[in-house]
């Protein structure tokens, strides 16, 4: 079943092209093994990719700022609505 995500992932990759999304790509497909993922299809892949991406983002965000005393990080919930 991991197969599907990460060859629906391969082809999602090479559909939208390289550039600053392949660093994202990387951390996703390391994201689905980690927490053993699993994707019906590829509409489903790519929101899930959407969602983990927006996650990434607040992430990014909150633990740049110098004032915070906390830090994020994801977890199995990272490609949640």
């Amino acid at each position: 079943m991991k197969t599907f995500a990460l060859a629906a992932l391969s082809g999602y990759t090479s559909a939208i092209g390289f550039g600053i999304m392949e660093g994202m790509d990387f951390k996703f497909i390391n994201y689905i093994a980690k927490f053993n993922k699993y994707y019906e299809d590829r509409g489903e892949l790519e929101l899930r990719f959407d969602e983990f991406v927006k996650t990434e983002l607040t992430i990014q965000e909150h633990n740049s700022d110098p004032s915070q005393t906390s830090t994020m990080g994801h977890n199995i919930f990272s490609d949640w609505t």
